[in-house]
């Protein structure tokens, strides 16, 4: 290696370094902690969906239900107006 590329791989190495801030007020630990993973990004993202669907799933339900119980009302109600009408046929 030539003594030129020497110096400027030298500073190539150093200006690639991060330099840290005196103003910084974040500690040792801080800088080192180790970043999350993708997959962890990802596993914490489907955890947080699949509680929203949840959710969700619970309130549909719940819904669903609801509609039912009228639906049943609903059904009484015409069975109780056939039988009333077969009761008005009967004594016409």
């Amino acid at each position: 290696m030539t003594p030129e590329y020497e110096i400027w791989m030298r500073n190539r190495v150093i200006e690639n370094m991060p330099k840290q801030e005196q103003t910084s007020t974040s500690t040792m630990q801080d800088r080192l902690r180790k970043p999350h993973s993708e997959l962890e990004l990802l596993q914490e993202h489907t955890r947080k969906e699949m509680t929203k669907w949840g959710r969700e799933r619970s309130n549909f339900n719940h819904l669903m239900h609801l509609e039912k119980l009228k639906v049943d009302e609903k059904d009484g109600q015409l069975k109780s107006l056939e039988k009333e009408k077969e009761n008005l046929k009967r004594n016409l």
